[in-house]
């Protein structure tokens, strides 16, 4: 589809279903000319055009948009203009208001000349885009001259003298006294009518009121909004909104049958009367009085509306002493409000809720304190004294200052200390296994004490020096393990490790496993002389033999999950090799799911090449250190075509749009302007198989489209010069991005290459063999 149609479709559309909106000039002398902003007077509308349009390959964003009307389709003279900051729609759509940037709206002498006139938009300093001209509805703005006489408002021009009343009442002499309303100072405008029922004069009598010739507004109220009077004869928007059969004071969007927004001062009873009137079977509760506020819940991370009610409840219906209380209902969020407890009766008696505390210091007085077992004294008022009575506890109780005898069991939880000597006829212990049962401060030895246990334990549980132990359970060693022989691990649990090693130390340097190996190895069989060897030995399995991981936030090479190193003159620092010939296993395989690169392979030596690839052996390629590629059997490309990477200017170039050199800015391209131009470059690639010109080579990435040379590339096309056959030279279209059949006789220049298909669509996109002549 062609971008430009859309657009001037658009617009003609807007601007013919647009609505004219007119607006009173300020007065005598508002200038009306082009380019300016005219004053609007108070309480009119602003001269403004409702367009549309499109704004095609960019994103939905903020874009700055001129827009401008000529007096000619092409070239003429610019009457007006003004720039807008646009917003555009997921669709790159937009609509404006034009003359919305000025206070006066659109001059309105634009549309006072009788001339066509033409819109021009320019988005985001991109080239103009076709003009669009006005048509029918924008000069209805001409009908503007009904407010005016001459050019003048009506303020300007005197008021034709009222009527005198000859019918006053409320006169002695039957003489009228009306006052003389018809010579206003010449230049001003009369007096306000008065729109009241009438006025007394010094005499007593009555003047009729004088009915207003126009009720005028301020043009502020809304819809919905209730009016008052300011002035006998004019109205403007009062603080009362009515939405459905809500009102609301103070507020546009009321929530209740009536909502204010603000202080309210009731200078009289407020009333919350029942819900309905109490019969022999039921009462009615009066309307609620509801407290609301609002919590957060980290929980749910949500506001929580948490409300209490208060309502008065009637008690006892339909009995003979019916009576009522002041209850306190509570709920969160939607649920419904439920009785706290805590009420007020009508007497005044409060109940409270379970669970009431009284925390304060008050002396209030007690209902009365009596004396239990063993104690003495009590009272109903005032201070209470409680005593012990010592005659009944002395034949209870252990005495502190006296001997006690105690003929039961006792049972201390505490320690038990005592200055002189501890008799018993046995010492028994509760306590679990791993605590003492005893223990002895002193140091001297008592014979035989716990002889044939050590620690509770017999000897059979500890392991011997001169022999042989076998350990069931985990074992820890804080110091260092030596072995003359071998360390053998072994495990048949379907859970854990073998072995592990641990250094929970993050600031010791030391390595949790040091291994080293002096034997001379083996060649033919690389399991043999290691310093370390790994198998998994699994044929269903998918574990690692080896897995080196590392936590860390440095990228240097020291930081590695496996870092291997050759330190002699020769051998490998990794060496990977797949044994079995039947399979098709991978040697090695490099996998990031980071954000940097795969592999790096750093030559740092004076001579060598950084990559060396041999089958069986012998080299097939190779990368040397000047990073020049040597491939013996040649390269492979999986593009058709051979490309530049370019520069380019105004709309980004998409695939398969046709370029052109860019006359103004040296050595960069832009979109076709014109058909058959012989500026005419070739064509946006889609998948090249060569690249030239990719930035700083090898370090850096490449930017900007990537512009075919030679070779077959997808190319858009439309029909405007007619259909395409198979081998038709092609050459630019007026369409920006599109070619089209050339003419009979192209011009030296304007040719873009061959077409590979047939086409006759009015839009598309072929094969084309490039080939720019």
């Amino acid at each position: 589809m062609r971008w430009g149609r859309v657009i001037r479709c658009a617009a003609v559309l807007s601007v013919c279903c647009a609505v004219p909106i007119w607006a009173q000039p300020a007065g005598p002398g508002a200038s009306d000319a082009p380019g300016a902003a005219s004053e609007v007077a108070t309480g009119s509308v602003p001269r403004l055009i409702r367009f549309s349009g499109a704004a095609p390959d960019l994103s939905s964003s903020v874009q700055p948009i001129t827009f401008a009307i000529f007096d000619s389709a092409q070239a003429g003279t610019l009457l007006w203009n003004e720039t807008q900051q646009v917003e555009l729609d997921e669709q790159s759509n937009y609509t404006v208001m034009l003359g919305s940037t000025q206070s006066g709206g659109l001059p309105l002498s634009l549309f006072t000349s009788g001339k066509a006139l033409w819109l021009e938009a320019q988005i985001a300093g991109r080239p103009e885009q076709p003009r669009t001209m006005l048509v029918a509805v924008p000069y209805a703005l001409r009908a503007a001259d009904a407010d005016t006489l001459g050019g003048k408002p009506v303020s300007a021009f005197l008021m034709a003298p009222q009527p005198a009343n000859s019918t006053a009442t409320g006169r002695s002499s039957g003489t009228s006294s009306e006052p003389d309303n018809s010579s206003p100072t010449s230049g001003t405008s009369p007096a306000p009518l008065s729109a009241s029922a009438g006025t007394s004069n010094s005499s007593g009598s009555t003047n009729s009121p004088t009915p207003c010739a126009s009720v005028t507004s301020d043009g502020t109220g809304t819809a919905n909004q209730l009016a008052k009077f300011t002035t006998p004869c004019n109205l403007t928007k009062s603080a009362v909104f009515e939405s459905g059969t809500k009102v609301g004071i103070g507020t546009t969007a009321p929530a209740g049958t009536l909502d204010v927004n603000g202080s309210a001062l009731v200078r009289g009873t407020l009333q919350l009367p029942p819900r309905g009137t109490a019969t022999t079977t039921s009462g009615f509760s009066s309307q609620p009085e509801d407290w609301q506020a609002s919590v957060f819940n980290s929980g749910s991370a949500a506001p929580l509306t948490e409300h209490f009610l208060w309502q008065a409840e009637p008690l006892g219906n339909g009995t003979a002493t019916p009576s009522a209380r002041l209850s306190l209902l509570s709920a969160a969020g939607t649920a419904l409000p439920a009785e706290t407890g805590l009420s007020i009766s009508h007497t005044g008696v409060i109940s409270f809720a379970a669970g009431q505390k009284f925390p304060g210091t008050g002396t209030g007085t007690i209902t009365g304190v009596l004396p239990g077992t063993d104690l003495s004294g009590g009272g109903t008022s005032g201070t209470v004294t409680l005593s012990l009575n010592t005659t009944a506890t002395d034949a209870r109780y252990a005495r502190l200052a006296a001997a006690n005898s105690f003929t039961g069991n006792q049972s201390v939880t505490g320690s038990v200390t005592a200055s002189g000597l501890l008799v018993g006829s046995r010492l028994s212990s509760t306590v679990g296994t791993g605590t003492a049962p005893l223990s002895v401060a002193s140091t001297t030895q008592v014979a035989n004490l716990n002889a044939s246990l050590l620690g509770g334990f017999g000897m059979l549980a500890f392991a011997r020096v001169a022999a042989a132990n076998s350990f069931v359970g985990n074992q820890s060693i804080n110091g260092n393990l030596s072995a003359s022989g071998t360390i053998a691990a072994h495990t048949n649990s379907s859970s854990g490790s073998v072995a592990a090693f641990s250094n929970s130390n993050s600031s010791n340097t030391a390595n949790a496993l040091n291994v080293t190996a002096f034997g001379p190895g083996v060649i033919g069989d690389h399991s043999q002389g290691n310093a370390g060897n790994f198998l998994n030995n699994n044929t269903s399995g998918v574990g690692a033999g080896v897995r080196g991981e590392v936590n860390s936030i440095f990228g240097n090479n020291g930081t590695a999950g496996v870092y291997g190193v050759a330190s002699g003159t020769g051998g490998y620092a990794g060496y990977f090799e797949h044994t079995e010939t039947t399979g098709f296993g991978i040697a090695l395989q490099v996998v990031t799911n980071d954000q940097g690169t795969g592999m790096v392979v750093d030559q740092e030596g004076s001579s060598g090449d950084p990559v060396v690839f041999q089958t069986a052996g012998t080299n097939v390629a190779r990368i040397d250190r000047n990073g020049t590629g040597f491939f013996n059997g040649g390269t492979q490309l999986g593009g058709a075509d051979l490309a530049e990477f370019v520069s380019t200017t105004g709309q980004p170039p998409q695939v398969g749009d046709v370029v052109e050199i860019d006359p103004v800015h040296p050595n960069c391209f832009r979109l076709n302007s014109r058909a058959n131009t012989t500026r005419v470059a070739g064509v946006v690639s889609t998948s090249p198989g060569v690249t030239l010109n990719a930035g700083n080579g090898a370090t850096s990435g490449v930017s900007g489209p990537a512009l075919a040379l030679a070779g077959r590339v997808p190319v858009k096309v439309t029909g405007e010069g007619g259909p395409v056959g198979i081998g038709d030279l092609l050459v630019a279209s007026s369409t920006p991005g599109h070619a089209m059949r050339a003419p009979e006789h192209p011009l030296p220049g304007t040719v873009i290459g061959k077409s590979m298909e047939a086409f006759s669509s009015s839009e598309g996109v072929v094969e084309v063999l490039v080939m720019l002549r």
